[in-house]
């Protein structure tokens, strides 16, 4: 069998650097290759993994994070990491769709009838967060806004934010070239409207900022209207110095990459399942 490989011609239509250029010829290189990596099933590791399909049509996948011994997992949570469809193969708003429609399969378990034996076994919905980097984090709060359709079903405890991507910064234009069907400069999706932060269906919400990030500044806008728009809830924020954009990712044993899993562990812990979404731009 003869496998054909397509190059790109060299000529770049949009350099959206550091996260991805199309050339003219439609080919998508990404800045950050994503690698997958199979899941973990070994004893005595501290940390369990499986892959589940949650819809076949659309095509829809999650990694669940179970921890063997609550003793070695600081936070003690099951995390469900959802593999939604990445633009601009898939234009917004596929990735929103994609990560409501899994959202509302996580709560299909609150009656501990649902596909997952996982989460049925070991969720506690009373005390669930909403989680994600980057464009995940913008996902996360566009979740927590819908998420009073599926309550009572599970209580939202609280939303973590780290290094959002928000209207507000040189990257502007990128989000638009991900969606071309958009509202503009009063797109909520992108720029957060009052109204709809006043129903955040969350009691806590953590921001976390990175000094170096292009995406900082509009970060901060969002904490700062969060706290002013009639939200009744506690928000902090967390700015860490000398860093870029998901450092965490690419340094997770950097200084201030622990400082943020001590600060995000102890968050969770206030109360503590957490339902993560992560960047994929």
């Amino acid at each position: 069998m003869m496998e054909i490989v397509k190059f790109n011609d060299g000529e770049i239509a949009h350099d959206f650097s550091p996260f991805f250029k199309v050339y003219k010829d439609g080919y998508i290189e990404r800045c950050v290759p994503i690698i997958k990596v199979p899941p973990s099933h070994e004893l005595p590791s501290s940390l369990r993994s499986k892959d589940v399909l949650i819809t076949t049509e659309p095509p829809i996948s999650a990694r669940i994070f179970m921890p063997q011994m609550a003793k070695l997992n600081k936070a003690n949570v099951i995390a469900v990491s959802i593999e939604y469809r990445l633009a601009p193969e898939h234009p917004i708003p596929t990735g929103y769709e994609d990560s409501w429609t899994s959202l509302q399969w996580v709560a299909s378990h609150a009656n501990r009838h649902g596909a997952e034996p996982w989460l049925n076994f070991y969720g506690d919905f009373s005390r669930v967060f909403l989680a994600g980097d980057s464009a995940g984090a913008n996902i996360a709060y566009y979740l927590a806004v819908r998420i009073r359709s599926v309550q009572p079903k599970m209580r939202l405890a609280g939303m973590i934010l780290m290094h959002p991507f928000f209207m507000g910064s040189k990257l502007d234009r990128m989000w638009f070239y991900l969606c071309p069907r958009n509202g503009g400069l009063k797109d909520a999706r992108f720029k957060p409207a009052a109204e709809d932060m006043a129903r955040t269906g969350c009691e806590r919400v953590l921001v976390f900022l990175a000094g170096r990030d292009k995406l900082k500044d509009a970060g901060r806008s969002f904490y700062e209207e969060l706290n002013k728009c009639g939200w009744e809830g506690n928000a902090d924020m967390v700015e860490h110095d000398g860093v870029g954009h998901v450092f965490h990712l690419i340094k997770p044993r950097c200084e201030q990459a622990l400082d943020m899993m001590k600060r995000l562990v102890s968050f969770i812990n206030q109360e503590p399942v957490i339902i993560s979404w992560r960047s994929k731009i």
